[in-house]
């Protein structure tokens, strides 16, 4: 039996259910999330974060399946627009 290795990559853009990943020696693939991880309550990966995932063959190259998002250690908020005054 063939185990296909998890793999640690970084969210470059996402687009609806679309993603683009850096591999750690800086190649770009096309990615989506697994099954599994799409019908859990877990957030969905955003630009930025972390994910572990399998990378499988494809007749155009290698596209990652994205299992799990790796623990964010830093969050940008933006405030909310309500409380914002402008003060003249």
């Amino acid at each position: 039996m063939n185990l296909i290795q998890k793999e640690v990559f970084r969210v470059v853009f996402e687009s609806r259910e679309n993603y683009r990943l850096v591999d750690s020696n800086g190649n770009v693939l096309a990615g989506e999330i697994s099954g599994t991880y799409r019908n859990s309550e877990m957030p969905w990966p955003v630009v930025g974060d972390w994910v572990s995932g399998r990378r499988l063959p494809g007749e155009t190259g290698d596209w990652l399946l994205i299992e799990a998002i790796e623990e964010r250690k830093t969050v940008i908020k933006r405030k909310d627009a309500e409380l914002k005054k402008f003060s003249r």
